[in-house]
């Protein structure tokens, strides 16, 4: 007769709105994109195949900047969690 508490995990709200953990992923989205039409640009300069170097650094940077976005919103999550 134990009870199943240790299984059950308590679920985080997070401190800072919706709309704003969005609009910092769109943000950081939309400049990992540039970078990665410019970085496309510039392996396309260098001789690569433009069929190739632009989808790879796209999502190469697309990638690296969800992993930022993800960051930056913890950080400003805990921030705010401070602030209250």
């Amino acid at each position: 007769g134990e009870s199943a508490d240790l299984f059950v995990t308590k679920k985080r709200k997070s401190s800072i709105p919706l709309y704003a953990i969005l609009l910092i992923n769109l943000g950081v989205i939309g400049i990992g994109a540039g970078l990665g039409i410019i970085m496309g640009s510039v392996l396309h300069l260098f001789g690569m195949d433009d069929d190739i170097s632009f989808p790879a650094a796209i999502f190469l940077s697309l990638g690296l900047a969800l992993i930022a976005g993800f960051r930056i919103t913890k950080r400003v999550d805990e921030n705010y969690r401070d602030m209250e």
